[in-house]
């Protein structure tokens, strides 16, 4: 996805559009005003569509990955797309679609939103994934045999 590029090692939320299948992409943003527009967004998902149950929800804007690896020398440019893209969309069975990404490699710091959109009618709030550090390494890896 070309819209999924961001300035080289700038910290950059990737929200989903409510309205298309594009992302609003947030460049040069803190951790702090990252949570800040989930939450704004996370609001605006649950009053234009029906939420489905989560009996298990997460609390907060995002699953983390924080600090585990050193993204700075395991990625490059070329690779940062394809890992956005990967995180950007849930495979969980029972809640699949699109969801926030914050990237800050700098800072070790990834932050995956909660918040799941399936479609123009439903989504899904407080979605843990278990996933998240698999999908992360399988990109690092991916990277290195393209290297």
């Amino acid at each position: 996805m070309n819209q999924l590029t961001q300035p080289h090692y700038a910290p950059t939320l990737f929200l989903p559009s409510l309205v298309s299948d594009d992302f609003i992409v947030v460049a040069n943003v803190t951790r702090e005003e990252a949570e800040a527009y989930v939450g704004f967004f996370d609001k605006m998902v649950s009053e234009k569509r029906k939420l489905k149950s989560n009996p298990s929800a997460v609390i907060g804007s995002f699953n983390d990955i924080n600090g585990k690896l050193d993204l700075v020398a395991l990625l490059d440019d070329e690779s940062l797309p394809d890992l956005v893209e990967s995180l950007s969309v849930s495979s969980l069975s029972g809640q699949r679609g699109r969801r926030a990404v914050f990237l800050d490699i700098e800072n070790d710091d990834i932050g995956v939103g909660t918040t799941v959109i399936y479609n123009a009618n439903w989504a899904t709030q407080g979605v843990g994934d278990p996933t998240l550090l698999g999908t992360v390494l399988d990109a690092v890896e991916a990277a290195h045999e393209a290297a």
